[in-house]
């Protein structure tokens, strides 16, 4: 399934099914992660709750995770996944915002950090696939992959967020947050 705004292209993960659509991955004890294809090489979703999301991620061919949770170690749960078999396991990169603490000046800072290692991750190779996080993919996430889409596309807020709720409907950046990312006041 294409999206309207062309941020889906044919043959992209698809949860192994070859069509882009929300995954949902059951670990047997229920649904633990969310996510959505965004774009052929960026996912958008909610924590990895155990190994099992781990691997299935891997499986979809994520190599890189952008953790935007505040006090969300990821470490365990890779230990327990690598334990399980899985290599390589996708690295880790943490930008942690909490949702109120964190000052305006650091949480713009640290989106802006985020986002732009998303961009040096895929710039670095054509096989790299970035899953970015929070816990439940809809704010601070959205926010690092909104301004990851108007890099990457050269596009402005509106279109972003157009494109963004196209592929992830539940996505909603909160408009601080934004405003922080690109240093602007909020509107």
């Amino acid at each position: 399934m294409a999206a309207a705004s062309g941020v889906w292209q044919q043959g992209a993960p698809s949860c192994g099914r070859g069509i882009m659509r929300p995954c949902q991955v059951d670990s047997g004890a229920g649904v633990h992660v969310h996510y959505d294809w965004i774009t052929p090489r960026v996912a958008l979703g909610s924590r990895p709750a155990s190994a099992w999301d781990v691997r299935e991620l891997a499986l979809e061919g994520v190599t890189h995770v952008v953790n935007m949770a505040a006090g969300l170690d990821l470490g365990q749960i890779l230990v327990e996944a690598s334990a399980g078999g899985l290599d390589p396991v996708p690295a880790v990169a943490a930008f942690p915002i909490g949702d109120a603490e964190d000052g305006a000046g650091v949480r713009g800072h640290l989106l802006r950090q985020a986002v732009a290692h998303v961009v040096r991750v895929l710039g670095q190779a054509e096989e790299h696939r970035v899953y970015v996080h929070c816990v439940h993919g809809v704010s601070r996430s959205a926010t690092v992959v909104l301004g990851w889409l108007m890099h990457d596309q050269d596009i402005g807020v509106g279109e972003a967020l157009a494109r963004l709720k196209a592929a992830r409907p539940k996505a909603s950046p909160h408009p601080l947050l934004v405003a922080e990312m690109l240093d602007a006041p909020a509107v």
